[in-house]
């Protein structure tokens, strides 16, 4: 999910949703210490695209954070990659796109993202393979049943005091234009050309021990 450098009250007292990071754009979200040391009195979220290094290692174990991993099928990424770069900037961590693709019809567009991009969304999930203290949830989980993927992820937390009753009216009251949500739909990806998915699988084979359905490649 993508972010800006706020920070505001949460629904569960004491905390809020922040950014760690001090650029956005073109640049990568890697976490700056310095926001994470001047942040860390408090109980927060944050959302970046970050890949799992050694300095994201040494922020999460100096700030004590949890981290947790939101990922969904690589097709779905696909498309829903080309409708962002459409409808909000060409400028992303992930690619360096140009005005010229995003005026290209879906086809070639869905084409320039799966070359150029899904190596990227792939070296991040790998990344994060060698994070043990992650928590996985994949996009279908927070879209079929979000009150038990938010109770996972407070539970990863170290918030086991909060009831259901407090989710589900988080829910409710939640701010859906804040969201920056696309179409938030499962399986938009298998519109994909037989090429694209192919190419796809060709990437993924180049990390035979990583186990890739959690994404959508067998």
């Amino acid at each position: 999910s993508w972010s800006k450098p706020y920070f505001k009250v949460d629904p569960f007292n004491g905390g809020g949703s922040t950014s760690l990071v001090t650029h956005y754009g073109r640049t990568e979200q890697d976490i700056d210490p310095r926001l994470a040391l001047r942040k860390s009195r408090h109980n927060y979220v944050c959302q970046h695209h970050v890949r799992y290094n050694e300095k994201t290692k040494d922020v999460i174990d100096r700030f004590s954070i949890a981290p947790v991993v939101l990922v969904r099928d690589l097709h779905d990424c696909v498309v829903s990659l080309r409708d962002h770069l459409r409808r909000e900037s060409a400028d992303n961590s992930m690619v360096f796109a140009s005005q010229d693709h995003v005026n290209l019809p879906d086809a070639e567009l869905e084409t320039f993202i799966v070359q150029l991009a899904i190596p990227w969304y792939i070296n991040f999930y790998v990344s994060w393979h060698d994070c043990p203290s992650v928590l996985w949830i994949n996009y279908q989980e927070v879209t079929t049943d979000s009150k038990d993927a938010i109770k996972r992820i407070l539970h990863h937390a170290g918030r086991k005091n909060i009831r259901d009753e407090e989710i589900e009216m988080a829910l409710e009251n939640r701010n859906s234009s804040a969201d920056r949500m696309n179409v938030g739909r499962p399986g938009r990806g298998r519109m994909l050309s037989d090429e694209n998915k192919a190419l796809i699988r060709q990437y993924c084979s180049a990390y035979p021990r990583i186990d890739f359905s959690r994404i959508g490649v067998d």
